[in-house]
């Protein structure tokens, strides 16, 4: 499958209670909200490459998990 994010090779680990689960060859593991696969696939809405990346960056950084990417804090691209 192709990330969410990025397009780049990727694959869907799981699902647990934030989300489902992917796994991306560029931007690593994260979670996405059900709400957040929702919208994008409903509106057509893209995420922000650069911008969630560097959210994804600081997450780990910050808090040592996979991080959630849902409503409050997704990055589209306009």
């Amino acid at each position: 499958m192709d990330c969410l994010i990025c397009g780049a090779s990727a694959r869907k680990l799981g699902t647990n209670f934030h989300g489902d689960i992917y796994d991306c060859v560029a931007c690593g593991s994260f979670v996405v909200s059900a709400d957040v696969l929702k919208e994008r696939k409903s509106l057509g809405r893209v995420m922000s490459v650069e911008k969630t990346r560097l959210w994804l960056i600081s997450q780990r950084l910050a808090n040592k998990h996979r991080p959630v990417i849902n409503a409050g804090n997704v990055r589209w691209e306009r």
